[in-house]
């Protein structure tokens, strides 16, 4: 996939609306919100140097949580601009909101180079997910630019404003870090070494679904785990207690193929009666599970047929976690299919928010070829091979 780039555009004087995904996590300290993670941070900060470096005005766009269509406190981008600054060695702007005359006078006269960041652009109602993204809204944005660069592939499955909006009125291109994340996945969808086995975790199968039936036509292995099997267990018949089940999605895991040799779901588990620290754990073979149990984890039959299975493999996908590995007694899973991927000396592909976590908990994150920093984007790529904010970009 080709994909045009700003790095040979003359930014100098510029304003640059560069869209990054800035969607961190954050605690109270000492009675203020600080960035608790910010990988996310660091990876955009390598864009907005070779910016600044080029006499632009940088202006950082992102959401951050979930505030629907209003301003809340609590999730304004403050503690985003204040670890930026330290990360970047220089201050960033905090801009009062994302679009409005005072926000336009605060950026012409801010000076060239230098670097700002928007508020939450999630903070208006024009940023909401629909199948028709508000244009109005995306106006409004665009008149902070004059050039637009998505560097947000994980937020490039939005079809809103400020990824598919803008574009329609400025100057558009990819960023550094999107483009890499495109061609890590091309590659493993285009030309794979084989064995190709792909490994599925996480809660619902209904945000997977669409990525499962399309890797079952391209891998040589998928191997399903996580609560997003029980309802595959349960379209088969089995026993699964009082385990998490998607009911409205059983009648469609009945039309997966589940006696085709390429796909492995877990023959035995870990339950408990209750989600708790001091809960009690059971192993079980799988039909064997008592009625007031939940299904909490991969059993470690499941998991010797997944080491089995990964260490023939030449390239490995893997998005979502074993089990609920909130707990302590519950990580097996997700831990040693953590190892056996880091371990099988295939090229590997990793992405999803507790996936990620899992690998840096245990330290193999240098042993991972990729780590995708888009969970849902990342799945949305393999299915369908683009983004809606990687079509506008090809379109601009």
């Amino acid at each position: 996939m080709r994909l045009r780039t700003a790095d040979d555009i003359d930014v100098r004087g510029k304003r640059v609306i560069l869209r990054a995904t800035l969607d961190v996590h954050y605690i109270e300290q000492d009675g203020k919100r600080v960035v608790k993670d910010d990988a996310r941070l660091q990876e955009i900060v390598p864009s907005v140097r070779s910016l600044v470096s080029r006499g632009a005005k940088v202006i950082l766009l992102s959401w951050l949580q979930r505030p629907e269509g209003m301003p809340v406190e609590t999730m304004n981008m403050q503690p985003v601009a204040e670890r930026l600054s330290q990360l970047l060695g220089q201050n960033v702007l905090m801009l009062p909101d994302c679009f409005g005359m005072e926000v336009r006078k605060m950026i012409d006269e801010a000076p060239a180079p230098s670097v700002m960041l928007l508020e939450n652009v999630r903070f208006h109602l024009g940023e909401k997910d629909t199948k028709v993204f508000d244009i109005e809204y995306a106006r409004e944005l665009a008149k902070n630019g004059d050039i637009f660069i998505n560097d947000a592939f994980g937020q490039s499955h939005r079809n809103v404003a400020s990824i598919t909006g803008i574009p329609r009125f400025l100057p558009s291109y990819a960023g550094s870090l999107l483009i890499k994340e495109v061609k890590a996945l091309e590659s493993v969808l285009t030309k794979p070494a084989r064995p190709f086995v792909a490994v599925i975790g996480g809660a619902k199968i209904s945000t997977k679904i669409g990525v499962i039936q399309s890797l079952l036509q391209k891998v040589d292995s998928l191997l399903l785990g996580g609560a997003l099997a029980n309802t595959i267990l349960r379209a088969q018949g089995v026993q699964i207690g009082t385990s998490l089940v998607e009911e409205g999605m059983v009648e469609v895991a009945k039309s997966l193929k589940l006696t085709d040799n390429r796909l492995h779901i877990p023959i035995d588990v870990v339950t408990a009666k209750d989600l708790s620290p001091a809960a009690a754990t059971r192993t079980s073979a799988v039909g064997k599970v008592f009625e007031d149990e939940k299904i909490l984890d991969i059993g470690p039959d499941t998991i010797k047929l997944f080491e089995k299975v990964l260490a023939t493999a030449q390239t490995v996908i893997w998005n979502g976690p074993m089990g609920y590995f909130e707990l302590p007694q519950f990580t097996k899973g997700t831990d040693d299919i953590a190892r056996a991927v880091a371990g099988s000396g295939a090229h590997t592909v990793a992405g999803g928010g507790e996936t990620i976590d899992a690998i840096r908990r245990l330290g193999l994150e240098k042993k991972i070829s990729f780590i995708s920093m888009g969970g849902g984007a990342m799945l949305d790529f393999l299915e369908a091979g683009t983004l809606p904010g990687i079509e506008v970009l090809r379109e601009s």
